[in-house]
């Protein structure tokens, strides 16, 4: 049976610390110093940010 399922194309900050084998707060951190641009969703306390994958991989690509 081959996998149908559709890719993800937002990621949550779990996601993408799985992905780059990195922390949650590393991933704070890399957004607070602009090496990661997070995709904020909604606001305030309820907000929150997902990433593109490919924005991910272009930091992987990259490095710090």
């Amino acid at each position: 049976m081959e996998n149908t399922q559709t890719p993800r194309l937002l990621l949550t900050v779990k996601e993408a610390g799985q992905l780059l084998g990195i922390s949650r707060s590393k991933i704070y951190d890399l957004i607070s110093i602009g090496k990661i641009r997070p995709i904020k969703i909604g606001s305030g306390k309820m907000g929150g940010v997902r990433f593109r994958p490919d924005d991910l991989a272009a930091f992987a690509q990259k490095g710090l």
